[in-house]
């Protein structure tokens, strides 16, 4: 985490630029309150309506991949507040393939804040700050139970940062094979449906397949998902929290460190170029 705030002169000026960031992230929310709300909005109801094909199923079946319906949600809901919580506050990951095609790294690089955390932080999405609270509503609703435990909501809270940091840094990662390949936009695309598209789904229907070393390695959503969200739910299991802070550690910092290296080939390949 030290090379995260690297060239920054001192934790507490990166810790500020981030809260200025986000500062007026969200003052702009209170200026466009009307796209605001429609995008919130939106991301509510189509929340809600997937959660609703999956409770027809348990309806129908009663239970699935071992989990019913009280199991489930928390996980779903697990799943969309782990997206609002990245994409309200470090959205700016996704520009980072696009700034290494396009060569417009350079302004981030001339100034003394460290470039990795300033991209990051710089972009806020309306529509995420939804999909939180989505995920809050749909545990009100079936499970309200859950929310009166403050050990659970504690777990809940932690699962979430740790999962926070395990989806950011694999993304990072995947956004920063720019460096090395040109352009990784695609492939990143890829990473992130995968990463998420796999953590609908009850965790046990991938044991024993093909698809379980995938969802550990490639698109790791038993680091991002499963395991803090096993965690949660559990008497505090340190077992599941060792598993997720070491996917938080591996991941964060393989994605770091490919963005801290790319740095230097972007720089060493006199490709840094005025830009401001």
């Amino acid at each position: 985490m030290v090379s995260f705030f690297r060239g920054s002169g001192d934790f507490s000026a990166s810790l500020k630029l981030v809260l200025t960031f986000w500062k007026y992230g969200f003052l702009s929310i209170f200026a466009y309150r009307t796209s605001f709300f429609m995008q919130a909005g939106f991301m509510i109801v189509n929340n809600a309506f997937t959660l609703f094909l999956f409770v027809l199923m348990f309806q129908k079946f009663g239970t699935i991949g071992g989990m019913t319906i009280e199991d489930y949600v928390p996980m779903f809901s697990f799943h969309a507040m782990l997206y609002g919580v990245v994409y309200t506050l470090f959205m700016g990951y996704e520009d980072i393939s696009g700034y290494i095609r396009e060569w417009r790294l350079d302004h981030h690089l001339i100034t003394p804040k460290p470039p990795l955390l300033k991209i990051v932080t710089s972009k806020m999405s309306f529509s995420a700050i939804g999909d939180f609270f989505s995920g809050i509503a749909f545990l009100a609703y079936f499970t309200p139970w859950l929310l009166l435990d403050g050990g659970f909501v504690l777990r809940y809270g932690i699962a979430l940062l740790i999962g926070s940091i395990v989806f950011l840094g694999v993304m990072i990662a995947y956004h920063s094979l720019g460096f090395y390949l040109g352009s990784s936009e695609k492939i990143a695309d890829g990473a992130f449906n995968g990463l998420l598209g796999g953590s609908i789904y009850p965790p046990s229907i991938y044991e024993g397949t093909f698809m379980k070393p995938i969802l550990l390695i490639v698109f790791p959503t038993y680091f991002a998902v499963f395991y803090p969200y096993l965690f949660a739910v559990s008497n505090w299991d340190l077992r599941l929290l060792g598993y997720s802070l070491f996917g938080a550690i591996v991941f964060c910092g393989i994605g770091i460190t490919l963005f801290q290296r790319g740095i230097k080939r972007y720089e060493s390949g006199n490709l840094v170029m005025t830009n401001v």
